[in-house]
């Protein structure tokens, strides 16, 4: 077996048990134990799998298509604020002078721009 192969062999063993690893995790609940509904035992690893999938492929899809995502956004929104996934982070979108001044005088404490 050469080097390569080798390489490559450990690669797609690393990244099966990741995957493992990934559908026998439980879902992260960033809810209280009070307000947390579990989803069916059956389907809960790998919907959530699925979701964050999706989530990080419609967030890298921003950098070619960014423009026409905040529009179709923005036309949704009717005027309130809106978020956009995009690679790194999550962008809160304001566009009414009400919302944006509601921004500006937030304190620094509260709420920095």
């Amino acid at each position: 077996m050469s080097n390569v192969g080798a390489v490559g062999a450990v690669l797609m063993v690393g990244f099966v048990l990741i995957i493992f690893k990934l559908l026998t995790k439980p879902p992260i609940s960033y809810l209280s134990k009070k307000e947390s509904t579990s989803p069916p035992r059956t389907w809960g690893y790998r919907s959530s799998l699925l979701e964050v999938f999706k989530t990080r492929v419609s967030a890298w899809m921003f950098l070619p298509r960014g423009p026409t995502i905040i529009q179709d956004a923005y036309d949704k929104s009717k005027g309130a604020p809106f978020s956009v996934d995009v690679p790194e982070n999550r962008y809160l979108v304001v566009s009414s002078w009400k919302h944006i001044k509601e921004i500006d005088s937030a304190p620094n404490d509260v709420l920095s721009l």
